[in-house]
């Protein structure tokens, strides 16, 4: 009964591990088969495109809610935490994927907001809107326990929210704040569908195109290292899911037997 036990466990963490590996191993096949173009060729493309560039703000900036900065397009994530052993456990590699930090912490709330921006290379400039994109950018996390005083930005953005709260003395649970930004500066790769604005004709100077992620899109990604650093980074994570899904189903059959 038990070795049953054992290898249903090892089957069901198994099969989702292949499937996020999978899940991994698909976004990678895109980037590898869509290499960034220089912005002058983009006319040249169809479907779905890659550029290299630089950030160049074009319009209104917002305001990152935790970091209190000004950036071009945000997303954030706050938890309400548990103990310390609970946060340790969260925080490693297998309790992230499994989504150990759903279980230990009481509340989870995600937002975003963002405006669109150009990305600027040595041949021009393409617009990017990064409404529904996934941001793959290094990420801030700041900490705060009840006895903490939250920084006024941040106090003022919970006020705001009826979803947030403040850290409660009674519990003593220690918040997490977690924002990645996109910044006006920033060097980024870019991979999303390409369309053509209005009143532009292919050919044309390359602010005349834009990417986002359209339905013509599998994903629209934007990240914060070079197409080479991502690359390399999806790999990493979608070998190892692969190399532990078939470990685990592999022994969750043998007990089977």
């Amino acid at each position: 009964m038990a070795t049953d036990l054992v290898a249903i466990v090892c089957l069901a963490i198994g099969s989702y591990l292949l499937y996020r590996g999978v899940q991994k191993g698909y976004v990678l096949g895109h980037l590898l088969t869509t290499p960034p173009v220089p912005t002058r060729e983009l006319y040249k493309q169809r479907g779905t495109a890659a550029v290299e560039g630089e950030v160049v703000a074009d319009g209104e900036a917002v305001t990152g809610p935790f970091s209190g900065q000004e950036c071009l397009a945000y997303t954030y994530e706050f938890k309400e935490g548990g103990t310390d052993i609970d946060d340790f456990i969260a925080n490693t590699e297998i309790g992230k994927e499994l989504n150990a930090r759903q279980e230990h912490h009481r509340k989870t709330e995600t937002g975003r907001e963002s405006t669109s921006f150009l990305v600027e290379d040595h041949a021009g400039t393409v617009s990017v809107d990064p409404t529904d994109a996934t941001l793959w950018i290094s990420e801030q996390t700041m900490q705060y326990a009840p006895a903490d005083d939250l920084p006024d930005h941040i106090e003022q953005f919970i006020e705001a929210e009826d979803r947030l709260r403040k850290p409660d003395p009674e519990l003593g649970h220690i918040h997490h704040y977690t924002e990645k930004t996109v910044q006006n500066g920033d060097d980024i790769f870019v991979f999303g569908q390409l369309e053509r604005l209005e009143g532009g004709r292919w050919g044309d100077n390359s602010s005349n195109h834009h990417i986002s992620d359209g339905s013509g899109a599998p994903f629209c990604l934007i990240s914060d290292s070079s197409r080479r650093d991502t690359v390399r980074q999806l790999f990493k994570q979608a070998a190892w899911r692969l190399v532990a899904a078939g470990i685990l189903i592999s022994v969750g059959v043998e007990l089977l037997l």
